[in-house]
């Protein structure tokens, strides 16, 4: 095998579970391991009172947080290059702060170290002068887009090479999606159909899109209620939605953030997702799983992932979104049932957290 060196994972994540994200990370770095390689973890200072940070500590981890103070981090950066032997850099929700602080380390270390982004959005340049000052001070060999549509437009609006981008779609640790309970709510009347929604940003997840639609059905006298689960932003949310309706409806309930996620999919009858944009859509993937219709924006970021029977409504129409949910809800229970077998096996194939990790290494082999 092709002598690597060891990996660097820095990763500008500070969700409040450890979620798929964590745990397609600690998968790969089994699949590491087994190579004879090592991965150590790195995140910024904020991260080091999460739970799950210190659950990767436990668990006897290489983990390493940085401190904020630009030159004491700098000698943390290079100290774990050497005492580690790191070979590969790969960075995660970063911006072009931190990867100067490695092009910087990179170029005092005078050694040849491969930096590797992952894409995780469809990004846009903000001004091509700047872009091309960024790319100079900070300087990127390889590209990893989360799904083929990630990978395509960061290539054509960055003006990147494709040989310098390729694509690995995320995978799912469907494992922890069997671990749930079933909701119950005494609130909720007898036969109101529950639609859930992940919207911790109002505008890209399409929150207002989704309450606008659901609206017009209540006016229509479709017993139905949203559940609106939160990761952060709940009390900016909560003013948005007060905004346009003058108080929280109580068809609406803004729900915490839970790691056993299944809950929430278990306990819905349709699964929305209305977002104008998307990396690739862990939630269609893990609503796939758990059984649950699912209606969904037509935008590539969902339409890329060919998962089957899922019904698309035209993006920021809530219009059309409104019809799609009376589409859904007008399914016989055998059409339903046939429909959610056949997502769930395609996605159980599809999107298997250990071929991930294997396509994550064989890309790390080729740079």
């Amino acid at each position: 095998m092709k002598d690597l060196g060891n990996v660097l994972q820095f990763m500008n994540y500070n969700a409040p579970y450890a979620g798929n994200f964590i745990r397609s990370l600690t998968n790969l770095e089994e699949t590491l391991s087994v190579e004879g390689l090592k991965m150590v973890y790195l995140f910024p200072k904020k991260v080091a009172n999460r739970s799950w940070a210190q659950e990767l500590i436990d668990s006897n981890k290489d983990v390493f947080f940085l401190s904020d103070n630009f030159f004491r981090d700098i000698v943390t950066i290079m100290s774990l290059l050497k005492k580690f032997n790191i070979k590969i850099i790969h960075t995660h929700f970063t911006d072009s702060k931190i990867h100067m602080y490695f092009n910087l380390v990179r170029y005092l270390f005078n050694r040849k170290i491969f930096i590797v982004r992952h894409l995780h959005n469809h990004y846009k340049p903000s001004n091509y002068v700047v872009e091309f000052l960024k790319r100079a001070s900070s300087r990127i060999d390889f590209y990893i887009g989360c799904g083929q549509s990630v990978a395509d437009h960061y290539s054509q609006e960055f003006r990147i090479s494709k040989a310098q981008v390729s694509s690995v779609p995320n995978a799912i640790d469907f494992q922890r999606l069997e671990s749930y309970t079933i909701l119950t709510n005494a609130s909720l009347p007898e036969g109101t159909k529950r639609f859930l929604l992940f919207g911790f940003d109002y505008y890209r997840k399409g929150v207002d899109i989704a309450i606008e639609a659901i609206d017009e059905l209540r006016k229509e006298n479709y017993e139905v209620c949203l559940l609106i689960s939160l990761s952060k932003n709940k009390e900016f949310i909560s003013s948005k939605i007060i905004e346009k309706f003058g108080e929280i409806p109580d068809w609406l309930f803004l729900v915490e953030a839970r790691d056993d996620i299944a809950t929430y999919y278990r306990s819905s009858d349709i699964f929305i997702s209305s977002s104008r944009a998307e990396g690739l859509c862990y939630s269609l993937i893990e609503a796939a799983y758990c059984q649950v219709p699912i209606i969904a924006s037509d935008i590539p970021g969902h339409t890329s992932l060919n998962i089957p029977y899922i019904t698309h409504f035209l993006p920021q129409d809530a219009s059309s979104l409104k019809r799609a949910l009376i589409e859904v809800l007008s399914m016989n229970e055998d059409m339903k049932q046939r429909q959610a077998i056949a997502r769930k096996e395609f996605v159980s194939k599809e999107f298997d957290l250990a071929e991930w990790s294997d396509r994550i290494l064989a890309t790390y082999m080729s740079l």
